[in-house]
C-alpha cells in the first residue's frame, strides 16, 4: 500500500483532531493531587468525577476519592468522607484547577477548610486549612496551611498543592497512534527520496 503524502497528512490531521476531542467525550475525569511542605510530600491522593460536572465540585459530585496522610500513615476514601457529618468539605474548582476555601460548620464551631472529613468526636479523619497563598475568608489565622490527621491526632503543614489530570487510556492510545503514523509517513518520505 502506497500512501501519498497528501493522504498521510490528512490521516495525521484527523488523528490529531481526534486526540484533542477525546477529553470532551470522556465520561470520567480522574485527577491526582499532592500537598507538599516545601519539597517534601506530606499528603497525596486522587479523585474522579463525571466530565459533565464543572465549576465547584463537592463530595457528592465525586465517583471516587482517596487521600493518604504520609507522616500520619493514614488513608481515607470516599465512603469515609461521605459517612462522616462533622467538618466535611471538598471544594475543588474545575475552572481554576484548585481546592478553594469555605467556612464550614462542625461541633467545635465554624472553621475555614479546603478539604476535610472528620467524625463527631474528632478521633478520626482529616482537616486542611487553606494555604497561606489562599483566602482566609476574613477569619484570622485560618490560612496557615496546617492540616490535621485525627487517628492518631497529629498536625502537619502544607505550603503548596498541585492537581494533575490522569490521561485517559484512549487518549494515550490515540496519541501513540498519531505519533506512529507521523513516524511512518516520515520514514516513507525519507526512503522514497533515496
Amino acid at each position: 500500500m502506497n500512501l501519498s503524502a497528501y493522504t498521510a497528512t490528512r490521516l495525521l490531521a484527523i488523528s490529531v483532531a481526534a486526540l484533542f476531542s477525546v477529553p470532551a467525550n470522556a465520561s470520567i475525569v480522574k485527577d491526582n493531587f499532592v500537598f507538599t511542605n516545601n519539597s517534601a510530600v506530606v499528603a497525596n491522593g486522587s479523585f474522579s468525577y463525571d466530565s459533565s460536572k464543572t465549576g465547584l465540585l463537592t463530595y457528592a459530585d465525586l465517583r471516587s476519592f482517596t487521600i493518604n496522610l504520609i507522616a500520619q500513615s493514614q488513608s481515607y476514601n470516599l465512603a469515609f468522607a461521605r459517612s462522616n457529618r462533622n467538618y466535611r468539605y471538598f471544594g475543588y474548582n474545575t475552572t481554576l484547577n484548585q481546592f478553594v476555601p469555605s467556612l464550614i460548620a462542625g461541633n467545635q464551631g465554624p472553621y475555614v477548610s479546603i478539604l476535610s472529613a472528620t467524625n463527631r468526636s474528632l478521633t478520626n479523619g482529616f482537616f486542611f486549612d487553606p494555604l497561606q497563598s489562599q483566602s482566609n475568608l476574613g477569619i484570622p489565622h485560618s490560612n496557615d496551611g496546617v492540616f490535621a490527621g485525627y487517628a492518631p491526632y497529629a498536625l502537619n503543614t502544607a505550603t503548596a498543592f498541585s492537581v494533575s489530570p490522569v490521561p485517559l487510556p484512549s487518549a494515550v492510545i490515540l496519541m501513540c497512534s498519531a505519533i506512529g503514523l507521523w513516524g511512518a509517513v516520515s520514514f516513507r518520505r525519507k526512503t522514497s527520496r533515496t
